[in-house]
C-alpha cells in the first residue's frame, strides 16, 4: 500500500470514529430525557414505547434505504443527508410544543441514525480488510464514547434547572463539525463488479430472504439491540421508578454503564481475534444475561452489575458486524441494510411489549425482558455458525 493509499485509508478510519461518536451522543440522550418528556408532556410509557417503535421504523428506513443509496449513488451523500437530518432534529426539539411533534423529530433523527448506521458498517467493509472483529469494536468504542458524553451532557443539564431539549440543541455544534468533515473528505466507490450483483436490486429482495444466515444473523442482531439499546432507553427509568434510585444516581448507574461499555470495546476486538467471532459474541450474550440477573434478583450493591454488564454488552452488537463484513464479500452495502432493518423489526416488536408490559404489569417486569436478550441472542447465534464460512470463527 502506498503512503497516499495509507494516509487516504486512515483519514477514512478517523471520520467513521467521528460519525459513530456523533451518533452515540445524540442516540443515549433519548433515554435520559423519557422521565422529562413523560412529566413535561403529561404521556404514558405505552406511548413512550410507542415512540420507540415509531423511531425504530424511521431507523429501518434509514438502514434499508440508506444500503442502497450507499451502493447507487456513493458514500458521501448517504453521510451528508444522514448528519442534516440529525442536525435539523436536534435544533427543533427546543421549538417542540405537543408530544407529536417531539415523535415526529426523533424519528426524522432516526433516519439519520440508519444512514450513519449502514454508512459507517459499509465503509468499514471497505477499509477494516485485516482484523475486522478488533477494528468494528474500536469503531464501536468511540459510540460508546459519545454516549457517555450524551448522557453526562443532558444528565447534568437537567439536574442544574434546564430543560431535556437543551442537551440535543448543544450537540448539534457538534454535528456540524462532522457535517462539515463529510463535505470535504473523499470517499472509496461503494460499487461491485456487475458479476456480483445479485442484490443490489430490490427486484431481487426475495433471493436475499430466502438465505437463511442472513434470516438467523438478523435474528440474533436483533435481540443484541434489544439487549443495547433497552438497557440504554429503560435502565434511567427503571431505576428511577422501581429501583429508587434517585434521578442522580440514576444517572450515575447508566454513565457507569456506558463506561464499560466503551473500555470493552476498546479491549474485545483483541479478544475476538484470538477466540473466533463466534465463540466470543456468544459467550458475550451469554454473560450479560447473567450480569443483567444478578442485579435484578439482588438489587442494594449489586445493582452495580447493571453498570458492569455494559462490557459484554458493548462487544456483542460490533463482534456480529465483523461476521457479517467477513462473510459477506459484495454488495456489503445493501446486505448490511437488510439485516439491520430486519434487526430493527425484532428490536421494534420487543420494544413495543417492553412498554405494553410496564404499563399493565409493571416496570420491574418489563426491563426482566430486556435482560433474557442476551441468552436469546446466543441461541441464534448458534444456528447461524451452521451455515457460515470458516473465515469468521478459528
Amino acid at each position: 500500500m502506498t503512503k497516499n493509499a495509507e494516509k487516504f485509508k486512515w483519514g477514512l478510519i478517523i471520520f467513521t470514529y467521528i460519525c459513530m461518536t456523533v451518533f452515540g451522543l445524540y442516540e443515549n440522550m433519548t433515554g435520559p430525557a423519557v422521565p422529562s418528556i413523560v412529566m413535561q408532556f403529561d404521556t404514558t410509557y405505552s406511548a413512550i414505547g410507542t415512540m420507540l417503535v415509531l423511531c425504530t421504523l424511521g431507523y429501518l428506513a434509514g438502514t434499508f434505504f440508506g444500503g442502497i443509496a450507499t451502493d447507487k449513488f456513493g458514500f458521501k451523500p448517504v453521510f451528508i443527508a444522514s448528519f442534516i437530518l440529525v442536525i435539523i432534529s436536534g435544533i427543533l426539539f427546543r421549538y417542540a410544543n405537543s408530544f407529536i411533534v417531539v415523535v415526529s423529530l426523533f424519528v426524522l433523527m432516526r433516519i439519520g441514525f440508519g444512514g450513519f448506521e449502514t454508512g459507517c458498517h459499509s465503509l468499514g467493509a471497505k477499509i477494516f480488510i485485516r482484523f475486522s472483529a478488533l477494528m468494528m469494536n474500536v469503531m464501536h468504542l468511540f459510540f460508546g464514547a459519545g454516549s457517555i458524553m450524551g448522557s453526562e451532557l443532558l444528565g447534568g443539564l437537567v439536574s442544574g434547572g434546564r430543560q431535556w431539549h437543551s442537551a440535543f440543541f448543544s450537540a448539534s455544534l457538534i454535528g456540524l463539525a462532522g457535517l462539515a468533515i463529510s463535505i470535504f473528505i473523499a470517499f472509496p466507490s461503494a460499487k461491485e463488479d456487475e458479476k456480483h450483483s445479485d442484490f443490489n436490486s430490490l427486484k431481487s429482495l426475495p433471493l436475499v430472504l430466502k438465505d437463511r444466515v442472513i434470516w438467523t444473523l438478523m435474528l440474533a442482531l436483533g435481540f443484541s439491540e434489544l439487549l443495547e439499546l433497552g438497557m440504554a432507553g429503560w435502565i434511567v427509568n427503571f431505576l428511577e421508578t422501581s429501583g429508587g434510585s434517585i434521578p442522580r444516581s440514576a444517572t450515575f448507574y447508566y454513565t457507569m454503564f456506558f463506561v464499560f461499555f466503551s473500555v470493552a470495546r476498546l479491549l474485545g476486538g483483541w479478544i475476538a481475534e484470538k477466540t473466533g467471532y463466534f465463540k466470543f459474541a456468544a459467550i458475550c450474550g451469554f454473560s450479560s444475561s447473567i450480569l443483567f440477573l444478578i442485579a435484578y434478583i439482588f438489587a442494594g450493591p449489586m445493582t452495580i452489575c447493571y453498570s458492569i454488564a455494559g462490557a459484554p454488552i458493548g462487544m456483542v452488537f460490533p463482534t456480529i458486524m465483523a461476521i457479517i463484513i467477513r462473510h459477506f464479500k459484495q454488495n456489503i452495502g445493501m446486505i448490511i441494510g437488510i439485516i439491520i432493518a430486519l434487526g430493527g423489526v425484532v428490536y421494534m416488536a420487543m420494544s413495543q411489549l417492553v412498554g405494553i408490559i410496564a404499563d399493565y404489569v409493571s416496570i420491574h417486569s418489563s426491563f426482566l425482558l430486556i435482560g433474557l436478550a442476551g441468552f436469546i441472542t446466543c441461541v441464534f447465534l448458534i444456528f447461524t455458525r451452521k451455515g457460515i464460512g470458516k473465515e469468521v470463527y478459528h
